[in-house]
């Protein structure tokens, strides 16, 4: 017998119905990539660790703390923890940052940390990898625990589960490291590290929930601000930074270049004038002779005391402030040289119109001072009261 199926109805999938299975199937993509990423999971329990440790230092500080009355937190006066019994600053001389990065062969070099310059022995503080762990003050945390009446109530200090630090001459908030601060003055601390996964740095961000004044670091203790500017890279050609655009990097051999410090031009981001003159004539001699880097700011400041108010090329750059930043200068021969050489990088500069012409703050002569075309780089001496462009710039 054959059967009529032609009367029967085939239920199909809606655009809707589709558009859900689609947008679940995606989900569980998403949550099995998760799942299934080992580099994640590998960061992830790293995390997990460095958590816990952090929590295990802090608890093992306190209960010192809490039974040592006079209690020692880097050195027998806390001379090593930051400021003075009376001051929160760093004394530069004395006061420390104290790493879990151990330095058999790795010894920090970098002078300036958390925004300050370091000098003497001062700056960071490291221990050989044998002694990473103690907790009789020879461990990379200088707090003799063993002196509590019941011992140790910590077996050994943990130092970070990568523990490396990308540029000894310059760590950043970047570095999978631990770090302890204290104050002298109240006897706070903090210890930190830094975070990894997406989970606790993204998901559940315990940066950002910690209390503490930055959330580039997962921070504990009872003074969560000791680091005040955070550890960031140091700036490079290009950058935008101090009011301006990072111009030039001092190197080795440079006037001012100091082994493992930071230092360089700013130069303004544009130009403070399209035409103005050096000086409005050419009576008076200045002394402004500098060509260097690093004369800029002294030839600004002579011909400032030669001319007074009037309007010209040095004072535009000594009366401006850009991002509250006020101790701008004409640049010298060589500084505005800098500035020519990367012209491109910081940008603004017309390097067309063969006729223009940059002050520079060098002057030749009674009658004439130094300058600096740009579409190439010849470099010459013309009237005071010749209309070129201004570039101020500033140093760090």
């Amino acid at each position: 017998m054959k059967r009529n199926f032609s009367n029967q109805k085939t239920k199909a999938f809606t655009l809707l119905e589709l558009l859900i299975v689609v947008a679940i199937i995606g989900v569980l993509s998403v949550a099995l990539v998760m799942i299934l990423n080992p580099s994640e999971m590998l960061k992830k329990s790293r995390d997990a660790q460095r958590i816990s440790d952090l929590t295990a230092l802090k608890k093992a500080v306190e209960i010192y703390k809490t039974n040592i009355p006079s209690a020692k937190l880097a050195g027998a006066n806390n001379t090593g923890c930051k400021g003075t019994t009376i001051s929160t600053a760093w004394q530069p001389a004395t006061d420390h940052i104290y790493y879990s990065l151990p330095n058999d062969t790795t010894t920090i070099s970098a002078m300036v940390l958390d925004g300050t310059t370091f000098t003497g022995t001062g700056g960071a503080s490291q221990v050989l990898k044998a002694n990473s762990g103690k907790v009789d003050s020879n461990g990379w945390i200088p707090i003799d625990f063993t002196s509590l009446p019941g011992g140790s109530p910590i077996s050994a200090l943990p130092i970070d589960p990568v523990n490396t630090i990308s540029s000894l001459s310059a760590p950043t908030n970047t570095d999978l490291v631990y770090r302890y601060i204290c104050s002298e003055k109240d006897q706070s601390f903090e210890i930190d590290a830094t975070l990894e996964s997406i989970a606790y740095t993204s998901t559940d961000n315990k940066m950002s929930k910690d209390g503490g004044n930055s959330d580039l670091y997962y921070e504990v203790g009872t003074g969560l601000s000791l680091i005040s500017v955070e550890l960031v890279p140091p700036p490079v050609v290009g950058d935008s930074y101090g009011g301006g655009i990072v111009a030039y990097i001092l190197q080795s051999g440079d006037p001012g270049y100091v082994v493992g410090v930071t230092h360089g031009l700013i130069s303004a981001a544009n130009d403070q004038s399209s035409g103005i003159y050096w000086h409005s004539s050419n009576s008076v001699t200045t002394g402004a002779t500098g060509i260097a880097l690093g004369t800029g700011n002294t030839n600004t400041n002579t011909i400032i005391a030669s001319y007074g108010a009037e309007n010209n090329a040095a004072r535009l750059c000594y009366d401006l402030v850009l991002s509250s930043y006020s101790d701008w200068y004409l640049p010298s021969v060589d500084e505005l040289n800098k500035l020519f050489l990367n012209r491109l990088i910081i940008g603004g500069f017309n390097t067309i119109d063969p006729s223009i012409g940059w002050w520079t703050s060098k002057e030749n002569s009674q009658f004439g001072a130094n300058f600096q075309y740009f579409p190439n780089s010849a470099q010459g001496n013309n009237n005071k009261n010749t209309l070129y462009h201004v570039r101020c710039t500033r140093s760090f």
